[in-house]
């Protein structure tokens, strides 16, 4: 969408080429600043920006500067903000004045780094990342109301920096958060929240400090001199110092541990952390004690094994450098590459030839310079010994790994290179599961490896499709979690084929059910609209969200909604010598356009075109209207549910989603919504009500799905001659359902009315439970909402039967809702054609919940069956009631 210079896409703010402002008003609507977009944007006169409360995140270096400056003074946030990115802001050398009017959930690293602030007033922000104000060389008062974290240097450098006002309950705050902050000084010292950060000319740490700093720890003095308020101490290193000078033999047992006064002070009030384990586990040598150390450092061995570096390179010798190595091939999934190559280059140069050879095996494989610093950050990670030992028991083909080429050429990938992208996902499968009954829904946990799919980014993604599916095909079942993750749209389509295959207990017996479970752990790493799609009718989609930090709500309005057309439903081709225009209809139907010939067309041209143009088309526009329809179909599947709870959501919310989005915008069109009593509708032009008036949708009010029995009867007409008279159906029947008076219901309204079973199987959607248990013997059938009585009256042992009759004895509620409203309706119309079967005209009490083609239905039936009195009292009541109407009319899409 392009409006007066805005160039916003599904929300995103993308630029701005308007006339040149010095105050930029951003539009409400846009939840997103797309990355770069204000930096690239047409102001160079702009001294101030105001976000609207709809925006939800400011993204990657939004406006920052590295060349000249930008004029920008202030920044002013109307609502709540979830994320200001990371470098957003920096070096906006003028930036005077940031107003936040809501909360703040991150302020991400450098955001403001190196910008002329000189206030900063927050109500509430969850996490203020690293650097994100450092350098901000002006600032003299912050002022945050509450605070989760801090991170490391966040407020470095802020040299007139005088006033703090932070909750005092804080103190996760990072390393050197406050270092150079020379006006918080007091004796030589900079505390903040009982942590010190700096104590350049004070050898002795004043009492209330109860956390010292990495950086203050390198200064801090005696270290048997610390004040009794100390409870942590941040930097190892000087653990490392103390645990070399303690006498030989002090630690003898686990229980002398805690007994050692000096040791009794670290346990109490010190809380030593892993890493400090790891000091003590280099320089102490019982053997009790060196357990103890691994226990303390276990599942955190690679980071204390980097600490020790430090020490070793001090003071090391062999048979400290042997623990060490010995530490290291115990634990080599969990050390990074690039330490263990440290550990030998230092073993090497000190010629620890023991502990060289040992650690020798889980060097990386050298590769060509020119790959060398585009693999650096793999080899730090990931040792290829390990890679391939993972491929080798998962019957990989390592062959396979040389014929993958990188993604902008023809060139092949390194094989490593393709192993990280790989076998990372190889290593989430943790063998079969063991309990398969709940195989419909189970899945196992998985995560997202992002060092892997950068990898994955570098390379020719048809090629790794191509090497995943080999692998798949003929590897163990781990290799359907890169699969899962790496396959194509139409691969996810055969491996949720093969998964309704695999539900054949007589095939495939307890094996078919594994294999779904884990197939299902697989589409939940996948990125596919078919995998979204799958598990979103599993009702799983909101476990998947999460894994993305995302919410379903947000997947089904993107992602899901996502079909590349523009803001008029409309996608352009290009033939070679023709164009077609594919367009979506208000019936959400596609139709298509030759543009040459100027005319509507039912298939792609394919005289005088480019075959191969041709062929990509097809198979893109077949894709999108399969997709099409399953995702408008689960839309409406979840507002006819909304419409039976009454679930609303944040008009923000719903504006950002159904305004936006073409496919969204059409479903918007077919529904009526109500904030409170109003009601109202999406057109073209904009939202209007039961008279067709504009209607301005608030901001401040929820919106739902309405529904007849909270609107007044004037509204019920208007909105039914509104969808006659401009010929809309809706996805189902909502304003045509009727609004029945509670008073009416009596607990024997459906006694005597025979109900074949098949109107009650597979209804759980209207709110209708069919529970068969003991072998069809027993047939249990419940009502949402409801309290009500439902005999079987055909009964054959271990048989039930599509017709075999139930009554529904006695019909109760306690309070009348939208879903036993329902349900009143669904049984009204199901038990009339046994009243009618009896020529009852007692059927007249219920017409009234029955739309024109219910009525021409009934009246079919009455007549089949010569049922005289219900058929003349059928006619004179749709001649009466529908004689506006033509007898064909259908007012809904279901």
């Amino acid at each position: 969408m392009e409006q007066e210079g805005f160039k916003i896409l599904n929300g995103i703010f993308k630029g701005y080429s308007g006339p040149s402002q010095t105050t930029l008003v951003i539009p409400e609507g846009v939840t997103s600043i797309g990355e770069d977009a204000l930096r690239f944007s047409n102001l160079k006169q702009c001294k101030k920006i105001v976000f609207p409360r709809s925006l939800t995140c400011v993204g990657k270096n939004a406006l920052s500067f590295y060349y000249g400056e930008s004029p920008l003074e202030e920044l002013e946030f109307l609502g709540d903000i979830d994320d200001i990115g990371k470098m957003a802001f920096t070096n906006v050398k003028l930036l005077k004045k940031v107003t936040f009017h809501g909360t703040v959930g991150t302020i991400k690293e450098d955001a403001f780094r190196d910008t002329s602030l000189k206030e900063l007033h927050i109500l509430e922000v969850k996490k203020i990342e690293t650097s994100a104000f450092q350098w901000c060389e002006k600032l003299k008062e912050v002022h945050i109301k509450k605070v989760d974290s801090i991170g490391a240097y966040a407020f470095y450098g802020c040299k007139k920096l005088e006033v703090l006002d932070l909750p005092k309950e804080v103190t996760n705050i990072g390393d050197k958060a406050f270092y150079g902050c020379e006006k918080l000084k007091k004796n030589g010292c900079i505390i903040v929240n009982g942590i010190l950060f700096e104590s350049h000319n004070n050898p002795k740490i004043p009492e209330g400090v109860v956390k010292i700093s990495k950086e203050a720890c390198r200064r801090c003095g005696e270290l048997f001199s610390l004040p009794s308020t100390i409870r942590a101490i941040n930097e190892q290193k000087c653990y490392g110092i103390l645990f070399q000078q303690l006498p030989a033999g002090t630690l003898q047992t686990e229980e002398k541990l805690s007994g050692t006064t000096l040791l009794q002070h670290i346990d109490e009030y010190w809380q030593l952390e892993k890493k400090d384990w790891a000091a003590m586990y280099v320089f102490q040598t019982d053997k009790k004690l060196e357990e103890i150390c691994r226990k303390h450092m276990e599942g955190n061995y690679g980071e204390c094994i980097a600490e020790m570096l430090y020490f070793l390179e001090e003071k090391g010798n062999a048979r400290r450098y042997k623990k060490v190595a010995e530490l290291i091939i115990g634990h080599p999934e969990e050390v990074d590459c690039d330490i263990i190559q440290k550990f030998y280059d230092i073993a090497s140069a000190k010629k620890m030839k023991t502990a060289e050879e040992l650690v020798k095996p889980y060097i990386s494989k050298k590769q060509s310079s020119e790959e060398g610093d585009e693999l650096a950050i793999y080899k730090k990670k990931y040792n290829e010994h390990l890679l391939d030992k993972v491929i080798k028991e998962t019957k990989g083909n390592e062959k396979l790994f040389s014929k993958v080429r990188m993604a902008d050429s023809k060139k092949f990938a390194p094989p490593f290179l393709v192993k990280c992208a790989v076998v990372p996902y190889l290593s989430l499968y943790t063998g079969k599961p063991k309990h398969i009954s709940g195989y419909k829904t189970d899945y196992m946990e998985v995560n997202l490896i992002e060092l892997a799919d950068s990898a994955s980014r570098m390379l020719n993604q048809e090629d790794l499709q191509t090497l995943v599916e080999k692998q798949y095909k003929v590897g163990n079942s781990a290799w359907v979690f890169p699969y899962g993750r790496y396959a194509s749209g139409t691969q996810i389509a055969s491996l949720i084929s093969d998964m309704k295959k695999w539900e054949s207990w007589y095939t495939y017996g307890a094996t078919g059910r594994s294999n779904i479970i884990i197939a299902r752990s697989a589409l939940m790493l996948s990125e596919t609209k078919e995998a979204m799609m799958n598990l979103d009718k599993t009702g799983l989609l909101e476990y998947y969200a999460e894994l993305r930090n995302s919410d379903e709500d947000s997947i089904r309005d993107t992602v899901l909604s996502e079909f590349g057309l523009d803001a008029f439903g409309k996608k352009e081709y290009y033939l070679g010598t023709k164009t077609v225009v594919v367009s979506l209809a208000q019936n959400l139907s596609l139709s298509l356009y030759d543009v040459e010939a100027d005319k509507i067309v039912k298939s792609i041209p394919k005289k005088g075109t480019d075959a191969n143009l041709v062929e990509q088309v097809s198979a893109d526009l077949a894709v999108m209207k399969k997709n099409l329809k399953k995702v408008v179909k689960s839309r409406n599947d979840i507002l006819f549910q909304d419409f039976l709870s009454g679930k609303t959501r944040q008009a923000k919310s719903w504006i950002a989603s159904y305004t936006n989005n073409p496919v969204l915008h059409c479903v918007a069109e077919l529904i009526v919504w109500n904030q409170g009593a109003d009601t109202f509708i999406l057109t073209k032009q904009g939202a209007i009500d039961c008279n067709e008036q504009l209607y301005e949708i608030k901001e401040n009010v929820e919106i739902g799905v309405a529904h007849p029995i909270e609107m007044e009867k004037t509204q019920i007409e208007a909105w039914q001659k509104y969808f006659t008279s401009h010929n809309l159906k809706q996805p189902f029947a909502q304003i045509w359902e009727p609004a029945i008076e509670p008073t009416s219901i009596q607990s024997d309204r459906y006694a005597g009315c025979l109900i074949p079973f098949y109107r009650f199987r597979n209804q759980a959607k209207h709110g209708i439970t069919v529970e068969d248990e003991n072998f069809h013997n027993e047939i249990s059938i419940y009502f949402e909402d409801c309290d009500a009585i439902v005999e079987r009256i055909d009964w054959s042992r271990h048989q039930i039967n599509s017709d075999d009759n139930f009554e529904v004895t006695s019909f109760e509620f306690s309070k009348y809702t939208r879903q036993v409203n329902h349900i009143v309706s669904y049984l009204d119309k199901i038990t009339i054609y046994s009243r009618i079967l009896k020529d009852d005209v007692s059927i007249a009490t219920y017409l009234d919940s029955f739309t024109l083609a219910q009525i021409m239905e009934f009246i079919k039936v009455a007549s089949e069956n010569k049922c005289v009195n219900c058929l003349v009292l059928l006619m004179d009541y749709k001649n009466n009631k529908f004689e506006q109407y033509n007898p064909m009319d259908e007012f809904t899409l279901d």
